[in-house]
């Protein structure tokens, strides 16, 4: 946890968890504020050890549903299988797509 419990007070708060997110991936603060108000069982804005593995678990099963519910989109050929080629065309086509 010291990596993210940047204050080291022995909780994540939601700016400290916001900020770990953006490093490692382009999650949306609304989803990230309505997944950590749901783990945040005591309201206090803050997680504990406990509601932070709740946050970890709630962003796994957003990521499965994300992937289950676009995975046609990334398989273009729809052999029911996506390769480097597919990713990497598809995530190029979204950069250019928000950019342009």
């Amino acid at each position: 946890m010291p990596s993210v419990d940047t204050d080291g007070d022995g909780l994540i708060s939601l700016k400290e968890q916001k900020k770990k997110r953006r490093k490692e991936d382009d999650m949306e603060g609304p989803e990230t504020r309505a997944l950590f108000n749901i783990a945040d069982q005591n309201k206090s804005g803050k997680l504990d050890r406990v509601e932070f593995a709740d946050f970890i678990r709630l962003v796994r099963l957003s990521a499965i549903k994300f992937a289950n519910d676009h995975f046609r989109e990334f398989d273009s050929n729809g052999d029911g299988k996506v390769t480097v080629d597919e990713l990497s065309q598809l995530i190029t086509q979204k950069i250019w797509n928000t950019r342009g």
